[in-house]
């Protein structure tokens, strides 16, 4: 019983650092300048504000979804 939990332990442990790691390598600010620098190239003023703010959500959304 305690080998299984000291194995599962590990296992979650592992795993968990993983995870941390990868968000340490994300590319989040990558994803967002690459998000900005496709944005400029639009003539200033032509995205109403609801476009802006589709854009946005939708920047968040994948990035959640990038690194869930």
């Amino acid at each position: 019983m305690e080998s299984q939990g000291d194995a599962l332990n590990q296992l979650l442990s592992d795993e968990l650092k993983g995870k941390f790691a990868l968000l340490e390598t994300s590319s989040v600010d990558d994803d967002l300048a690459s998000l900005k620098k496709e944005l400029s190239g639009t003539t200033k003023g032509t995205l109403c504000a609801a476009s802006r703010d589709d854009v946005i959500h939708k920047l968040f959304t994948d990035l959640a979804y990038k690194y869930k």
